[in-house]
């Protein structure tokens, strides 16, 4: 076979496709989407602005709206199985969720529930929710993971926090309270 520079250019096209497709698989995403969130840096942005709604799913095939949490504070977290801050941070984000101090949902930006249900086990705790449809990343401005909103109880975005946070500590708390105190 002879190798013309149009052969060669062909398969070095071919070779760069493949890769490409490699990428997105590898990250659990249809390569329409384009890329994942990349892993962020920690920022602290304080905002003002009517939160998205977000249609929810729940491990046992519950729905749930993100405008049925209005009237409550809310912190809105995102997060994904192949981030590797997000799953560091998430034992302790799910600890604070549990004390009830708080009304937490954890959306998973996963596919599907298949690498959720590896990481967590069979039953994940209510705060874990599915992300139903490709909008959310658009809705939210989420470029890279784990982001965190604070939500009041007027269904407004007052507090974004980017990049992992240690849930346990005093200082992420009191950032949350300082929000959401009348």
């Amino acid at each position: 076979m002879k190798r013309t520079p149009a052969t060669i250019a062909a398969l070095i096209a071919a070779q760069a496709s493949m890769l490409g497709i490699w990428y997105a698989v590898e990250r659990g995403r249809d390569p329409e989407r384009g890329s994942p969130p990349q892993v962020a840096s920690q920022q602290t942005t304080p905002i003002d602005r009517p939160s998205p709604d977000l249609d929810l799913r729940r491990w046992d095939g519950s729905a749930l709206r993100l405008s049925d949490m209005h009237g409550r504070p809310l912190v809105l977290h995102f997060w994904a199985t192949w981030c590797p801050p997000c799953v560091d941070e998430l034992p302790a984000l799910l600890a604070y969720a549990a004390e009830g101090d708080m009304p937490v949902l954890a959306v998973s930006l996963d596919p599907d529930w298949s690498a959720v249900l590896r990481f967590l086990g069979s039953d994940p705790p209510p705060a874990i929710v599915l992300a139903e449809g490709d909008d959310v990343e658009e809705a939210f401005d989420v470029r890279s993971l784990p982001v965190t909103f604070v939500v009041d109880p007027g269904s407004r975005l007052r507090l974004r926090l980017d990049g992992p946070r240690d849930w346990a500590s005093a200082r992420a708390r009191d950032a949350i309270l300082e929000v959401v105190r009348p």
